[in-house]
């Protein structure tokens, strides 16, 4: 069977099984060599949900979610993504740190750490795991939590890997939404000296409910952004506020009147909440990006790497 991973790469594995639900294992059990490659939502840019002349285990079937309102919490299939899971929470006005988009698998993501909208107010994805369910190598499926294979609980959060294949996750969820004030705002890349040392400032003081992006980037083609800007080399500010929207607007008026932004793109949205950011992802948005270095803004000069932006595709 043929698959391509994330960045176009075709890869041929043997046999890629589809897994809609969890059997419990046979007491006869065979023993097999090969290459093995779990996919969840195959959102990995790695490709690592893939591989050559092996077995692909295809989780992406499982899709079950089950959400209790008075527990605050979700239990989800490792076949889901984010918008499919905020959409249940949602119809409760709950949520927990997620992608920023709709499309990630919350498998790979969660497993990884997990970085979203929430995570300032209510840490990463993988701090709001409250327990997993999981194959391990012998076949035996278990469960690991703060009080039950605790030491397998901490593998999986950042232990390293390959313990085993992670078919459920229960979350933490919060009161989150479900209308969120979110978008970007844009400054021409001229202006790139004094954003960035505006921002430094502002984003120090920031209440932890308001999660921001600074990009220096080229202009997206999307309708909340005008035709001639398109494609131009911008200053970009992406927010999300996950508080009360009165409190926001507050908080982010500074952001919005400082200096002549190009854009003012920020809106109360009642998108899904893992959406409250999705634009980022647009084609139009998305390049193939070098390893970059971060680095403390100083009173002067300006980051000297502010005009590689005119470079970017």
């Amino acid at each position: 069977m043929e698959r391509r991973d994330h960045l176009g790469a075709l890869r041929r594995s043997r046999a890629a099984p589809r897994c809609p639900t969890l059997s419990r294992p046979s007491a006869s059990r065979a023993s097999v060599t090969c290459f093995v490659a779990v996919r969840g939502g195959g959102h990995g840019v790695g490709g690592h949900s893939v591989c050559d002349d092996g077995l692909v285990i295809d989780l992406s079937p499982m899709k079950a979610i089950e959400v209790d309102p008075r527990r605050r919490s979700a239990r989800a299939g490792a076949g889901l993504l984010w918008g499919e899971l905020d959409r249940e929470t949602q119809a409760f006005g709950l949520a927990t740190t997620g992608g920023v988009v709709t499309h990630t698998g919350i498998a790979g993501l969660t497993l990884g750490g997990g970085i979203g909208c929430l995570m300032r107010k209510h840490g990463a994805t993988v701090d709001n795991l409250v327990s997993a369910e999981l194959v391990t190598a012998d076949g035996d499926v278990v469960t690991a939590s703060a009080d039950e294979n605790h030491d397998l609980f901490w593998g999986i959060r950042g232990g390293g890997g390959n313990f085993g294949i992670v078919t459920s996750f229960e979350y933490r969820s919060h009161p989150v939404g479900p209308q969120v004030l979110a978008g970007p705002i844009f400054h021409s890349l001229d202006d790139a000296p004094d954003v960035l040392h505006f921002y430094r400032d502002f984003i120090a003081e920031a209440p932890d409910e308001l999660t921001t992006v600074f990009n220096l980037r080229r202009a997206p083609s999307l309708p909340l952004v005008p035709s001639e800007v398109h494609g131009r080399p911008v200053v970009m500010i992406g927010v999300c506020y996950a508080g009360p929207i009165e409190k926001g607007e507050v908080v982010l008026r500074p952001l919005r009147t400082f200096g002549s932004p190009i854009v003012d793109g920020f809106r109360a949205s009642w998108k899904p909440f893992s959406r409250s950011l999705e634009w980022r992802s647009a084609p139009s948005f998305a390049s193939k990006r070098p390893p970059h270095r971060l680095f403390r803004v100083k009173e002067a000069p300006f980051c000297p790497r502010s005009h590689l932006a005119n470079s970017c595709p």
